[in-house]
């Protein structure tokens, strides 16, 4: 293998740092005129970043599941927690005035305050793993949305084309791309009174 001159070595191993500084989403490509030394490193770190993407996109799925699964959980106690609460106000009403009674509510209200507040953090929790970017198929994610302005075009003079996705794997915040597609493809639909609206997609790698 070939030395690395100095305009290289600079460029890997600045990626290199951003990299080990959590910037795992830009994708790295050798520049024009790079050594064939070069341009082999470079792919291979580009493979690297690609597999940790995957990994780190499986485990905030990972991540999300567990928290739904707490969020489950923890709201089918409220139910019997409501009975119990139930239960014990009708004692204290009359039928057993002892001690324990007013313990056992107390501690139920006590229980039933901690199931709100987990379901509420794990709501949280799972909306914040949303948010994190994952990897998803480009093919999977964009025909979905696109398809749902097929019916908005209907009655008005707009030919509504939507290109061909192409095979690719994108790393994407899927809440946020398909809030701006939304934005995007609404306005485009409401200020063209005619003509043609054209939804294309591009591999740049």
């Amino acid at each position: 293998m070939g030395k690395l001159n100095s305009v290289e070595l600079e460029l890997i191993l600045a990626y290199l740092d951003d990299m080990s500084n959590g910037e795992i989403y830009k994708p790295f490509a050798p520049k024009k005129g790079f050594s064939l030394t070069a341009t082999q490193l470079i792919k291979k770190i580009e493979d690297l970043r690609r597999e940790i993407v995957i990994l780190r996109s499986e485990n905030i799925d990972q991540n999300a599941k567990v928290q739904q699964e707490i969020a489950n959980v923890t709201h089918d106690l409220k139910t019997p927690l409501a009975l119990i609460m139930g239960a014990v106000e009708s004692l204290e009403d009359g039928m057993d005035d002892r001690d324990y009674v007013s313990m056992i509510g107390s501690k139920a209200k006590e229980m039933n305050e901690t199931v709100l507040r987990i379901i509420e953090s794990s709501r949280h929790m799972v909306a914040d793993a949303k948010k994190e970017k994952r990897v998803v198929d480009a093919r999977n994610l964009f025909p979905a949305v696109c398809a749902k302005y097929n019916i908005l075009v209907t009655g008005k003079n707009i030919k509504y084309v939507v290109r061909k996705v192409p095979k690719c794997l994108i790393a994407v915040s899927e809440n946020d791309i398909v809030s701006a597609m939304d934005n995007l493809l609404t306005n485009a639909v409401k200020y063209t009174d005619k003509g043609t609206i054209k939804v294309s997609f591009n591999d740049t790698l």
